[in-house]
């Protein structure tokens, strides 16, 4: 499976994002998500995770942020 868009309508702080802002599609590979911080990274990725796993990803995010001693 290849994500070759992601569009998020009302999800946590972005009222609508569409990646890539143009037609296109993403490229293949490796995609890099920057920026400083409180500008929504993580807000990405969990859009991506509620996409495949629905609300009860955010139940436990221990799956997914494993602690390191």
């Amino acid at each position: 499976m290849q994500i070759t868009k992601l569009m998020f309508k009302n999800f946590m702080g972005y009222k609508q994002l569409s990646l890539p802002k143009s037609n296109d599609d993403l490229p293949e590979g490796l995609i890099l998500i920057s920026g400083q911080n409180s500008y929504g990274k993580s807000t990405i990725l969990e859009g991506v995770l509620f996409a495949f796993f629905g609300p009860k990803i955010f139940l436990d995010y221990t799956a997914f942020y494993p602690c390191f001693p």
